[in-house]
């Protein structure tokens, strides 16, 4: 059975503190500081544009609309990559933490499957944001679509223009 040394007990919780605010806690402030400044800046940005569209929605009678601009979509996308991060990751974490402060050194049969779901789930966050790229980007999807092996093949054939030197 694998268990952890008792002399090292006290290393052993160093660390799982250490991962836990390397992967969770600093990644989270990091995400919700930047996530405020990014919607700062763009409502900064939408309100210059209405301010700068004014005359012309006046004039042409019809407004853009405010989801179809650039900023916006990519706000939309990275808040929606941000969440599935959090919440990809936080069962696994919250898991070790409550066996933690438990003092679980010895983890049940159910419990060790349990703790390998939660893990599995948070390494196919990876998978989860591939996906999530793929159905909220018209961009990441053409980039694939440019990139990939099976779509090299040339869609449109050039014909061959004869000229003047050709044709006699």
């Amino acid at each position: 059975m694998c268990m952890p040394i008792a002399k090292y007990a006290h290393l052993l919780q160093l660390v799982f503190y250490a991962d836990l605010v390397l992967t969770l806690l600093v990644p989270f402030v990091l995400l919700i500081i930047l996530l405020t400044f990014m919607t700062v800046a763009i409502v900064r940005s939408v309100k210059r544009k209405q301010k700068r569209t004014i005359k012309k929605t006046n004039e042409d009678g019809n407004q853009s609309s405010i989801r179809k601009l650039p900023q916006v979509r990519v706000a939309k996308m990275l808040y929606i990559l941000s969440v599935s991060v959090v919440f990809l990751n936080i069962p696994s974490h919250g898991f070790k933490l409550k066996s933690l402060i438990a003092g679980n050194t010895q983890l049940s049969y159910e419990e060790s499957m349990i703790h390998l779901v939660l893990l599995f789930l948070s390494y196919t966050s990876f998978t989860v944001k591939f996906f999530i790229c793929t159905a909220c980007s018209k961009n990441f999807r053409k980039l694939i679509d440019e990139h990939c092996c099976f779509a090299r093949v040339t869609r449109y054939h050039t014909v061959p223009q004869q000229t003047m030197e050709t044709a006699t």
